[in-house]
């Protein structure tokens, strides 16, 4: 299976100059390696594959001004997105 992963950002966006590839290994027991596919100083995941092929992608959807559609509620409290991510790899 092959998997793409596409960011439609503005190309002259600072986050454009800093992409970076990150690898994790944890010595915890049970934990498997993943690869978190971002930019630099990005806490979380973005985007990301582990070791036994599971990968995980962030998704935001933005109604448009004067959409029909339900708005979402948003929240400060609970997780932050990236570290959930983070934990589902």
């Amino acid at each position: 299976m092959l998997y793409f992963r596409a960011l439609d950002w503005d190309s002259n966006a600072p986050l454009n100059k800093y992409p970076l590839i990150a690898i994790y290994k944890s010595s915890e027991q049970g934990s498997i390696p993943y690869a978190n596919i971002g930019y630099a100083g990005l806490i979380g995941v973005l985007t990301g594959v582990n070791a036994e092929g599971v990968a995980i992608a962030a998704k935001v959807w933005v109604p448009r001004k004067g959409s029909e559609t339900l708005k979402p509620k948003a929240t400060y409290f609970g997780k932050p997105w990236a570290y959930v991510l983070k934990d589902l790899l």
